[in-house]
């Protein structure tokens, strides 16, 4: 079976004006070799170029501001998703232990920060009617945008605004991985019945059923977001998701995630007033995931 990859090669530096420095090596040790040889203030490369009938060269490596980062380029394109570049991308590790993989940011848009992603891994997507996406997202060098899916380009923040505005959750698709603070909100249905619609806890409490609620939105919780930062983003003349949801008022429900504790507030009079947890557990049901699609 012919070799994926042709050879690997050197690119002494890509800041260079005019045609650059390249030299081929048989081998990824060779290469290895060749590159830690060059000066780190360079803008150095490492890479290698497949047999296929229109060939193609990809860095998997490159020296930035003085350090080593890994690639993830090879994962966009299908062709170099094979078990060689694999092996080829483990091995440069063992080589290299030193470089580092690019992360990927993920905030507010108030520019809180909730996690970050290494170069490559997925995000797992929850949108407001029930399905779910895992997407591979992709780093670039600003630290300030990223490529979702490999070929949607964002700015973090852009991401954030447009995630808050469509009520869709952004978690680490790796279920090991820390789990940012979320939240939901849980409104009377539009025409139901209930008559403690607008009601403070001390009138519904006795009245309050599942059955009388949908879910009306979810969003992301940075660490030090309030229960009374919720209550003023959601009353706003700007509030995310006006059209299909009334602005937050009493005998709401707000659901924080945080830590993977999930706590249930009805929205009182005054302040929140906390529910049970077995409450809680039957109003998350009503939040159903529809499917599960394949990452893109």
């Amino acid at each position: 079976m012919e070799s994926f990859i042709d050879h690997f090669y050197v690119c002494e530096d890509l800041s260079k004006l005019g045609p650059l420095d390249i030299q081929q090596y048989p081998t990824l040790q060779e290469a290895v070799a060749a590159y830690q040889m060059l000066p780190d203030d360079r803008v150095k490369a490492l890479g290698a170029k497949d047999t296929l009938p229109m060939p193609g060269c990809l860095d998997l490596v490159e020296c930035i501001g003085g350090k080593d980062w890994f690639l993830s380029d090879y994962q966009r394109v299908p062709s170099w998703r094979n078990e060689e570049i694999q092996k080829t991308v483990s091995e440069l590790q063992k080589l290299m232990p030193d470089a580092q993989w690019r992360t990927i940011r993920f905030i507010t848009p108030e520019f809180e920060e909730l996690f970050s992603l290494k170069d490559g891994e997925s995000l797992l997507c929850r949108y407001m009617d029930g399905t779910t996406k895992n997407i591979p997202c992709y780093a670039c060098f600003d630290d300030n945008h990223f490529y979702l899916g490999g070929r949607k380009l964002f700015h973090i923040c852009q991401f954030a605004e447009i995630s808050r505005a469509n009520g869709t959750l952004y978690v680490p698709a790796n279920p090991q991985a820390d789990r940012p603070g979320t939240y939901e909100i849980y409104q009377l249905n539009r025409y139901g019945d209930a008559d403690y619609r607008f009601a403070d806890y001390k009138y519904a409490k006795d009245k309050i059923k599942v059955a009388d609620y949908r879910h009306a939105y979810s969003g992301m919780l940075a660490e030090d977001t309030t229960l009374d930062d919720l209550y003023m983003l959601h009353n706003s003349d700007d509030r995310p998701f006006a059209r299909q949801m009334t602005s937050l008022s009493m005998s709401d429900i707000i659901i924080t995630e945080k830590k993977g504790k999930r706590t249930a507030y009805y929205v009182d009079s005054f302040g929140f007033t906390e529910l049970s947890p077995r409450f809680e557990r039957q109003l998350s049901k009503v939040r159903k995931i529809k499917r599960i699609e394949p990452e893109r």
